[in-house]
């Protein structure tokens, strides 16, 4: 956490972990060595270090630990930091939120989503904090890859885009609604778009009578999902 390491810290972090000095002080998290320590620890010795934590650093940088420490240890939901962060837009809390506790594959692909929408959102700042944000993603979405047990991030991506694809193959499909046929398409170069005929003939939009049927907003929702991706 601190500004300065000595030769001797950084030859016994290596011991412990393939990360570099530069790599932990960013925020990447060796979820295995934590949990290794914590067991050797207990609980108890543990919240010791905790309390203490504040003493071995300088400024406030022990509250990155601390919650690293509490979303692994899955005393944040998912629900409630990504409420947080959408609020306060926190930078440690978003590297914190990939470190909580994982379901299955598509809470793996919900926080990828929620990790790339954060990012979007980032467009609307100065410069200065676009790039601060774009750093916490980055490396928000390697901790979330070591979480989910993916090598680097490159293989995180493919499977999440491929998962999303996979989840709405049906959806590019022709399917017919009071005599109009629907379904999205995707372009050569990846746009997304809802293809609507009618008799083989296409037509400029959903007609009016159909738009609020629920096959239709699902379409609507998935095509803008893609498109945002």
């Amino acid at each position: 956490m601190n500004e300065e390491t000595s030769d001797k810290q950084k030859a016994l972090i290596a011991k412990y972990t393939p990360l570099s000095e530069d790599e932990l002080r960013a925020g990447a998290f060796d979820i295995d060595w934590f949990r290794s320590a914590y067991k050797t620890l207990g609980d108890e010795r543990f919240d010791v270090i905790y309390d203490a934590a504040k003493y071995i650093t300088d400024g406030a940088k022990h509250m990155r630990a601390r919650q690293y420490a509490d979303a692994v240890l899955g005393k944040f939901t998912v629900d409630e930091t990504e409420k947080t962060i959408t609020e306060k837009r926190n930078k440690t809390l978003v590297m914190a939120y990939a470190l909580i506790p994982l379901t299955g594959e598509d809470d793996i692909c919900r926080r990828y989503l929620f990790l790339q929408k954060f990012l979007k959102e980032s467009k609307q700042f100065g410069a200065q904090r676009i790039a601060s944000e774009k750093e916490a993603v980055a490396m928000a979405l390697r901790n979330l890859a070591t979480n989910a047990g993916y090598a680097d991030v490159t293989r995180l991506t493919l499977r999440m885009e491929t998962k999303l694809i996979d989840d709405c193959r049906d959806l590019f499909k022709d399917v017919e609604i009071e005599d109009v046929s629907v379904r999205l398409e995707v372009d050569d170069f990846g746009a997304t778009d809802l293809v609507v005929t009618k008799n083989g003939k296409s037509l400029k939009s959903v007609p009016t009578k159909i738009k609020k049927n629920e096959y239709i907003v699902r379409l609507r929702e998935m095509k803008k999902s893609l498109t945002d991706q």
